[in-house]
């Protein structure tokens, strides 16, 4: 499971990191207030698009976990935690439908 988290934080930090280094490399540019469909449009810059990305790939990362964890235990029919890891994914997953609504 530290496996995980440590791919995670490495891709997220090499794609924030290869959007610094796009920056920098391209000049100033604009940044306009950016929705998760609009990484994929071409007109937005790279640099940000590489930002954005790296900063969802951190934020999915706890959440991947939790899933991963759900799978481990409920393969090793370790019944408690399981129900645990799933209440916690119930949880993420009504933060983020109610947090998108706003």
């Amino acid at each position: 499971m530290q496996l995980l988290l440590r791919i995670g934080l490495g891709t997220g930090a090499v794609l924030m990191a290869a959007g610094l280094v796009a920056a920098l490399v391209s000049g100033p540019t604009p940044v306009l207030p950016l929705q998760i469909g609009g990484l994929w449009h071409r007109d937005t810059a790279l640099p940000v698009r590489l930002c954005a990305i790296g900063i969802l790939v951190l934020a999915a990362t706890p959440a991947v976990r939790v899933i991963a964890l759900i799978v481990l235990w409920v393969r090793e029919r370790d019944w408690k935690y399981a129900a645990v890891a799933v209440t916690v994914a119930a949880v993420l997953t009504l933060a983020v439908a109610l947090g998108s609504r706003g």
